[in-house]
């Protein structure tokens, strides 16, 4: 079965069930189907004519679309009779597709009688309300015909009622009568009758909703998430040129203001683009002189050993003509929460940016990288820098042609990238003072851009802080149309679970020496644990350095091989002079194979120069 939890799935916490486990009476991922087929057995699917099945595309590989273009688009599914129900589903509102409709559902008594859970009225499915666009969420119905409150997940759901729940958390619907345990009464007349329930409708009405992973059991159940949220911003329904940290639970750092919130085509985005001359960053020219923000609330809490901090979000570079590194915006955690410059010491959190406070600082730096690295378009491109105390290295990179940045002066369109999501983890080691930190930047389709782990990252004063803060920070000197767009903004701690190792760190596994650093060379061949990965090579025996390049003479062949891993990248680079000459890059290699196995490259530097040094430097 599919899941849209990948982030689970990454740190093998799972999904953990209810107290009571319900039996599971129908499900349906639809990876059986050809695409185009409409839902089936008949006597389950009833009247399913609108849906069909279909390729998820970014959310998944089959869904089924239920589809209504203009009135209503209706489906019923049919499963055994039950006092309590529960419908769990993933879904998918395209803000595109989704139009202006909505969804709804009802369920059918034993008298007939139609007991509405009536999404349009107790819990108006509409963009902008309590669900969100453009991602997978997974939704939990608990429908109650008992005649009996039902207690379940910590909570209690009365007789003729039902309750619904978004992502394990409970919804609040922005109309109806709540009742104690968080329910919404049925409200068709004579529903409080029934005892059981025979059928759950679904309806769209001028909307498209993808659905997958469809269950039915006859208990209530909930899923419950491992993982505890700090946040979670997605910004469609905020008015535009909002301030953001006028939403709430933020303090302004050095009382500059941060960013502000404008609708394009893509939806609502937290945009920094303070030099832009299009008409809707012209508004008071927010966004100008915004420096940085601080969560007041913190994580609330202290982070326990094997936990992880987790942040997320879809970020839209919008890259500036420039020769030279460029930084962009901050995401940092930190020890203290005080604002407004009251010079509170040690680490003060209204002059804090990534890499002022090293010692009391976790996160990372987005920037614009110097595309003239080599001479040619496009050396350069984006990058993440994850260490505080060294600010201006960067860990990832890629080429802006690798996120659709073409061209650096025909225009504003140009210049926009692709969507990216990036996700920066940060979990609490066994080790006093360790961290395993990490970040992976996918491309709008989920493929992966770039990656990059340390095992062994110290911090000692956030591995003891009793609380943790995040911030972001932004520099105001941008120009142009340079800057950036975010959404779906999330900060998550993710509940103890066992870690699952990245290649490399199942490389430092298999020797024995997890936790050391890349640049160690415990074998003292020459040859660091990071070089006797890419190449191969045994970091405990200093007779093994792996397969190391050759030149060929004849063809002019630099001939070399990597570990089939696509967080690695080389580059071959020349000099003819090993005093006085400088080392220019003449191929960049990115690996793509995750194979796991030594690959080969060749590069044709040539041989027609008398001497020529040649030397691979590998990121």
């Amino acid at each position: 079965m599919k899941t849209g939890y990948a982030l689970c799935t990454l740190f093998g916490a799972g999904l953990i069930a209810s107290q009571v486990q319900a039996g599971i009476t129908f499900e349906d991922d639809f990876e059986n189907y050809a695409l185009g087929d409409t839902p089936s057995p008949t006597n389950v699917w009833v009247d399913a004519g609108p849906m069909t099945v279909t390729n998820g595309g970014v959310w998944g590989s089959q869904w089924v679309n239920n589809v209504s273009t203009g009135g209503w688009g209706f489906a019923t599914l049919d499963m055994p009779d039950a006092a309590v129900m529960t419908l769990s589903f993933d879904a998918y509102f395209d803000t595109a597709d989704f139009g202006d409709g909505y969804m709804r559902m009802n369920m059918v008594g034993d008298l007939g009688n139609l007991n509405r859970l009536d999404w349009g009225r107790n819990w108006d499915m509409r963009k902008g309300t309590e669900f969100s666009m453009d991602k997978v969420q997974h939704f939990d119905v608990v429908m109650n015909q008992s005649g009996a409150t039902v207690a379940y997940n910590g909570t209690t759901i009365d007789h003729n009622s039902f309750a619904v729940w978004v992502e394990g958390s409970l919804a609040s619907p922005n109309a109806g009568s709540v009742g104690p345990g968080g329910e919404y009464t049925m409200d068709q007349a004579d529903s409080e009758n029934n005892t059981l329930i025979t059928r759950i409708g679904l309806w769209v009405n001028s909307a498209a909703v993808q659905f997958d992973n469809i269950e039915v059991r006859d208990e209530a159940y909930v899923i419950q998430y491992p993982w505890d949220t700090v946040f979670d911003y997605e910004f469609d329904g905020t008015d535009d040129n909002t301030v953001f940290s006028n939403l709430g639970g933020w303090d302004s750092l050095n009382q500059w203001g941060f960013g502000f919130i404008n609708t394009n085509a893509a939806g609502a985005r937290l945009v920094h683009r303070p030099g832009s001359t299009e008409p809707e960053f012209e508004v008071n020219k927010k966004g100008w002189n915004w420096r940085g923000v601080l969560h007041t609330n913190g994580l609330g809490r202290a982070v326990v050993t094997n936990e992880t901090i987790e942040f997320k979000m879809d970020y839209t570079l919008f890259a500036h003509p420039a020769r030279e590194t460029r930084n962009g915006i901050d995401f940092f955690l930190t020890t203290n929460n005080t604002a407004l410059a009251d010079n509170t010491a040690p680490y003060e959190a209204s002059q804090q940016y990534f890499g002022s406070e090293p010692e009391a600082q976790m996160g990372f730096r987005t920037k614009q990288l110097n595309w003239d690295v080599g001479g040619d378009w496009p050396d350069g491109g984006f990058g993440v820098s994850l260490d505080p105390a060294r600010a201006s290295d960067v860990q990832v990179s890629m080429s802006l042609n690798a996120i659709g940045v073409s061209n650096l002066t025909g225009g504003a369109a140009d210049i926009e990238s692709t969507p990216m999501t990036i996700t920066y983890t940060a979990q609490k080691t066994t080790n006093s003072g360790i961290w395993r930190v990490g970040v992976e930047v996918l491309d709008a389709n989920g493929g992966v851009l770039q990656s990059y782990s340390d095992s062994s990252y110290t911090n000692q004063v956030l591995y003891d802080a009793v609380d943790i803060y995040f911030g972001m920070y932004a520099y105001h000197n941008a120009e142009g149309e340079e800057g950036a767009e975010m959404d779906n903004m999330r900060l998550r701690i993710l509940d103890e679970a066992e870690p699952v190792y990245t290649a490399y760190e199942d490389f430092l596994i298999t020797y024995g020496i997890l936790g050391e650093s890349k640049t160690a060379d415990g074998d003292a061949d020459g040859l660091n644990n990071w070089g006797e990965y890419v190449f191969g090579g045994n970091p405990t025996n200093g007779n093994d350095v792996g397969t190391q390049p050759v030149f060929d003479a004849d063809t002019g062949n630099y001939i070399f091989h990597l570990i089939g891993d696509h967080s690695v990248i080389a580059h071959v680079q020349e000099t003819d002079d090993l005093v006085l000459g400088t080392w220019s890059t003449i191929g960049t290699v990115a690996v793509s194979e995750t194979n796991r196995v030594l690959n080969a490259y060749t590069n044709n530097t040539g041989s027609a120069e008398n001497k020529k040094f040649l030397k691979l430097l590998v990121d």
